[in-house]
């Protein structure tokens, strides 16, 4: 009982596919005055196109700004570390975690000198490569 119902089904939504599909073509296609006409066919696209007579100026070409990397606490250093966050109580602290098991914080200073140890678990860590 179920197969002929599904069959049915099937065979209905292909009909009202097929019909939808002519229908849209007939009216996309209205606007011209023969079938056997040859169609302009007009290419869309996000990207500009470039043509082989089109030349790129090198003074049309914007670039990219300078980025340079700067050490954000130039005072401090850590071994291995895999985790930046911050306290979000607005005290200003940070922490960073270390791959052995170690969580060091200070003040979200530039001019930090020295990270206090806040938690030391690097007994209880294996670490190494992409464990810790």
């Amino acid at each position: 009982m179920i197969l002929p119902k599904a069959l049915t089904t099937l065979i209905y939504s292909v009909a009202a596919t097929a019909g939808f599909s002519y229908a849209v073509a007939k009216f996309c296609n209205s606007d011209s005055t023969s079938t056997d006409s040859p169609q302009q066919v007009v290419e869309a696209s996000l990207a500009p196109s470039f043509s082989r007579s089109s030349r790129l100026h090198i003074s049309s070409v914007k670039t990219a700004p300078t980025i340079r990397a700067v050490k954000a606490f130039p005072e401090l250093t850590f071994d291995a570390p895999v985790e930046f966050t911050y306290a979000p109580d607005g005290s200003n602290r940070v922490y960073v975690v270390e791959q052995a098991g170690r969580i060091r914080q200070f003040d979200n200073n530039p001019a930090a000198k020295s990270a206090v140890l806040f938690l030391d678990i690097r007994k209880k860590v294996a670490y190494g490569g992409e464990m810790g």
